[in-house]
Protein backbone atom coordinates (compact mmCIF):
# COMPACT_ATOMS: atom_id res chain seq x y z
CA UNK A 1 0.00 0.00 0.00
CA UNK A 2 1.35 3.36 -0.96
CA UNK A 3 1.47 5.72 1.64
CA UNK A 4 -0.59 9.48 2.21
CA UNK A 5 0.99 11.47 -0.59
CA UNK A 6 1.02 15.57 -0.48
CA UNK A 7 0.73 17.99 -3.41
CA UNK A 8 2.09 21.25 -3.84
CA UNK A 9 -0.27 23.01 -6.56
CA UNK A 10 -0.04 26.37 -9.15
CA UNK A 11 -3.24 27.36 -11.40
CA UNK A 12 -1.53 28.47 -14.18
CA UNK A 13 -2.69 30.09 -17.54
CA UNK A 14 -0.01 29.49 -20.48
CA UNK A 15 0.62 29.71 -24.14
CA UNK A 16 1.99 27.19 -25.88
CA UNK A 17 5.03 29.47 -26.15
CA UNK A 18 5.31 29.50 -22.20
CA UNK A 19 5.32 25.82 -21.94
CA UNK A 20 7.97 25.63 -24.71
CA UNK A 21 10.56 28.01 -22.87
CA UNK A 22 9.66 26.24 -19.77
CA UNK A 23 10.27 22.99 -21.02
CA UNK A 24 13.93 24.10 -22.27
CA UNK A 25 14.28 25.19 -18.86
CA UNK A 26 13.54 21.68 -17.20
CA UNK A 27 15.86 19.89 -19.38
CA UNK A 28 18.71 21.92 -17.98
CA UNK A 29 17.38 22.02 -14.50
CA UNK A 30 16.29 18.45 -14.41
CA UNK A 31 18.18 16.74 -17.59
CA UNK A 32 16.77 12.73 -16.02
CA UNK A 33 13.24 13.74 -15.95
CA UNK A 34 11.44 11.95 -18.19
CA UNK A 35 7.91 12.72 -19.40
CA UNK A 36 4.09 10.47 -20.37
CA UNK A 37 1.28 11.32 -21.31
CA UNK A 38 -2.03 10.00 -18.80
CA UNK A 39 -4.24 7.86 -20.49
CA UNK A 40 -7.42 9.45 -20.15
CA UNK A 41 -10.90 7.92 -19.34
CA UNK A 42 -11.78 6.85 -22.90
CA UNK A 43 -8.18 5.03 -23.64
CA UNK A 44 -8.27 3.33 -20.32
CA UNK A 45 -11.94 1.51 -21.47
CA UNK A 46 -10.08 -0.62 -24.36
CA UNK A 47 -9.75 -4.17 -24.27
CA UNK A 48 -6.29 -3.90 -24.18
CA UNK A 49 -3.71 -1.32 -22.69
CA UNK A 50 -3.40 1.54 -24.04
CA UNK A 51 0.27 2.66 -25.31
CA UNK A 52 2.18 4.96 -22.91
CA UNK A 53 3.18 8.22 -25.19
CA UNK A 54 7.03 9.10 -23.21
CA UNK A 55 9.71 10.70 -23.43
CA UNK A 56 12.46 13.38 -22.20
CA UNK A 57 11.06 16.51 -23.36
CA UNK A 58 7.61 17.85 -21.59
CA UNK A 59 6.99 19.91 -24.65
CA UNK A 60 7.09 17.16 -27.28
CA UNK A 61 4.80 15.03 -24.98
CA UNK A 62 2.42 18.15 -24.52
CA UNK A 63 2.52 18.13 -28.21
CA UNK A 64 1.23 14.91 -28.65
CA UNK A 65 -1.32 14.71 -25.23
CA UNK A 66 -3.10 17.95 -27.21
CA UNK A 67 -4.94 15.49 -29.14
CA UNK A 68 -6.40 13.44 -26.75
CA UNK A 69 -6.95 16.86 -24.37
CA UNK A 70 -5.17 14.63 -21.49
CA UNK A 71 -2.19 15.55 -18.48
CA UNK A 72 1.35 15.12 -18.87
CA UNK A 73 3.13 13.01 -16.08
CA UNK A 74 6.99 14.27 -15.09
CA UNK A 75 9.09 12.28 -13.21
CA UNK A 76 12.39 11.21 -12.00
CA UNK A 77 12.55 7.57 -12.00
CA UNK A 78 14.56 6.82 -15.91
CA UNK A 79 13.61 2.94 -15.74
CA UNK A 80 10.02 3.58 -14.39
CA UNK A 81 7.78 1.47 -17.04
CA UNK A 82 3.89 1.18 -16.37
CA UNK A 83 2.37 -2.05 -14.94
CA UNK A 84 -0.61 -2.28 -15.78
CA UNK A 85 -3.47 -3.96 -14.13
CA UNK A 86 -7.19 -4.06 -14.14
CA UNK A 87 -9.13 -2.01 -11.58
CA UNK A 88 -11.14 -4.11 -9.46
CA UNK A 89 -14.04 -1.83 -9.04
CA UNK A 90 -14.36 -0.77 -13.11
CA UNK A 91 -12.71 -2.94 -15.19
CA UNK A 92 -10.48 -0.04 -16.15
CA UNK A 93 -6.46 -0.79 -16.81
CA UNK A 94 -5.04 0.97 -14.24
CA UNK A 95 -1.20 1.27 -13.24
CA UNK A 96 0.58 2.79 -10.11
CA UNK A 97 1.72 6.30 -11.16
CA UNK A 98 5.64 6.55 -10.66
CA UNK A 99 7.39 7.27 -6.88
CA UNK A 100 7.20 10.83 -5.40
CA UNK A 101 8.20 13.04 -6.22
CA UNK A 102 6.09 13.70 -9.68
CA UNK A 103 4.52 16.69 -11.41
CA UNK A 104 1.50 16.51 -13.00
CA UNK A 105 0.72 19.16 -15.91
CA UNK A 106 -3.43 20.04 -16.47
CA UNK A 107 -5.51 21.25 -18.64
CA UNK A 108 -3.13 22.62 -20.49
CA UNK A 109 -5.09 22.93 -23.69
CA UNK A 110 -4.37 26.12 -25.78
CA UNK A 111 -7.04 28.59 -27.06
CA UNK A 112 -10.69 29.10 -26.34
CA UNK A 113 -13.36 30.92 -28.06
CA UNK A 114 -16.18 31.79 -24.98
CA UNK A 115 -18.14 33.35 -27.11
CA UNK A 116 -17.91 34.48 -31.15
CA UNK A 117 -15.17 37.21 -31.46
CA UNK A 118 -13.67 36.69 -28.42
CA UNK A 119 -10.70 34.27 -27.86
CA UNK A 120 -8.91 33.10 -24.74
CA UNK A 121 -6.30 30.61 -23.25
CA UNK A 122 -7.98 27.78 -21.64
CA UNK A 123 -8.17 29.05 -18.03
CA UNK A 124 -8.49 25.72 -16.09
CA UNK A 125 -4.41 24.34 -15.99
CA UNK A 126 -2.81 23.87 -13.20
CA UNK A 127 0.43 22.18 -12.21
CA UNK A 128 1.06 19.97 -8.78
CA UNK A 129 4.09 18.72 -7.54
CA UNK A 130 3.34 15.32 -5.62
CA UNK A 131 5.30 14.75 -2.55
CA UNK A 132 5.72 12.41 -0.08
CA UNK A 133 4.95 13.46 3.80
CA UNK A 134 7.94 11.77 5.48
CA UNK A 135 10.64 13.56 2.65
CA UNK A 136 11.40 16.75 3.31
CA UNK A 137 13.50 16.18 -0.05
CA UNK A 138 10.51 16.59 -1.85
CA UNK A 139 9.27 19.53 -0.56
CA UNK A 140 12.42 20.68 -1.63
CA UNK A 141 12.31 20.13 -4.84
CA UNK A 142 8.71 21.64 -5.31
CA UNK A 143 10.11 24.98 -4.08
CA UNK A 144 13.01 24.65 -6.57
CA UNK A 145 10.87 23.44 -9.39
CA UNK A 146 8.05 26.28 -8.66
CA UNK A 147 11.04 28.92 -8.28
CA UNK A 148 11.60 28.52 -12.04
CA UNK A 149 8.56 28.41 -13.18
CA UNK A 150 8.21 31.84 -11.66
CA UNK A 151 10.73 32.71 -14.20
CA UNK A 152 8.48 31.95 -16.68
CA UNK A 153 5.09 33.32 -15.02
CA UNK A 154 3.76 35.67 -12.54
CA UNK A 155 0.10 35.85 -10.21
CA UNK A 156 0.44 39.64 -10.19
CA UNK A 157 -0.44 42.90 -12.14
CA UNK A 158 -3.65 42.00 -14.01
CA UNK A 159 -6.87 43.66 -14.11
CA UNK A 160 -10.78 42.01 -14.80
CA UNK A 161 -12.36 43.72 -17.18
CA UNK A 162 -15.65 44.21 -19.42
CA UNK A 163 -16.37 43.15 -22.56
CA UNK A 164 -16.99 45.26 -24.80
CA UNK A 165 -16.53 48.56 -22.94
CA UNK A 166 -12.96 47.88 -21.45
CA UNK A 167 -14.05 48.89 -17.48
CA UNK A 168 -11.90 47.73 -15.01
CA UNK A 169 -13.77 45.38 -12.29
CA UNK A 170 -11.32 44.22 -10.44
CA UNK A 171 -7.48 45.07 -10.31
CA UNK A 172 -4.74 42.28 -9.16
CA UNK A 173 -1.85 44.73 -9.14
CA UNK A 174 0.43 44.28 -6.15
CA UNK A 175 -1.64 41.21 -5.22
CA UNK A 176 -2.14 37.61 -6.07
CA UNK A 177 -4.87 36.91 -9.16
CA UNK A 178 -4.42 33.30 -8.08
CA UNK A 179 -3.51 32.12 -11.32
CA UNK A 180 -0.32 31.88 -12.64
CA UNK A 181 -0.14 33.98 -16.01
CA UNK A 182 2.58 33.04 -18.18
CA UNK A 183 4.65 35.94 -20.03
CA UNK A 184 4.11 35.00 -23.73
CA UNK A 185 0.44 34.68 -22.89
CA UNK A 186 0.64 38.01 -21.39
CA UNK A 187 2.24 39.24 -24.80
CA UNK A 188 -0.30 37.35 -26.93
CA UNK A 189 -3.08 38.95 -24.76
CA UNK A 190 -1.66 42.61 -24.91
CA UNK A 191 -1.68 42.53 -28.94
CA UNK A 192 -5.53 42.84 -29.21
CA UNK A 193 -8.30 43.89 -27.15
CA UNK A 194 -10.29 40.66 -27.80
CA UNK A 195 -7.77 38.38 -26.41
CA UNK A 196 -8.29 37.27 -22.71
CA UNK A 197 -6.16 35.58 -20.31
CA UNK A 198 -9.37 34.16 -18.68
CA UNK A 199 -13.16 34.77 -20.39
CA UNK A 200 -16.28 34.26 -17.96
CA UNK A 201 -19.24 34.15 -20.62
CA UNK A 202 -21.97 34.72 -17.92
CA UNK A 203 -20.17 38.45 -16.48
CA UNK A 204 -18.68 39.20 -20.05
CA UNK A 205 -15.71 39.92 -18.30
CA UNK A 206 -12.19 39.03 -19.11
CA UNK A 207 -8.44 38.79 -17.11
CA UNK A 208 -6.29 40.86 -19.09
CA UNK A 209 -2.44 42.29 -18.60
CA UNK A 210 -2.55 45.65 -17.14
CA UNK A 211 -2.07 48.81 -19.21
CA UNK A 212 1.40 49.36 -18.26
CA UNK A 213 2.75 46.28 -19.29
CA UNK A 214 0.05 46.24 -22.36
CA UNK A 215 1.92 49.38 -23.93
CA UNK A 216 5.19 47.72 -22.92
CA UNK A 217 4.40 44.14 -24.95
CA UNK A 218 3.23 45.96 -28.24
CA UNK A 219 6.08 48.36 -27.99
CA UNK A 220 8.53 45.54 -28.04
CA UNK A 221 6.60 43.90 -30.90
Amino acid sequence: MRKNTHHRTRNVILAPEDIRLFSDALAIAYPDARYHMVPTWEQRQRSRPPRLLAGPSLYRIWQAAQRFQANVCMHFETAWQPAWHRDSMTGHWVFWPPRNPYVIFGCLYGFLEPQPGITAIDPRGHIDVYCDPDWQEHYRLARRFFRLFGKFASDRNLVRVAYPSGEILESFIGRTAWQWVGHEARRWAAAADDRFLNFIVASKSGLRPVAEEMALHKTER
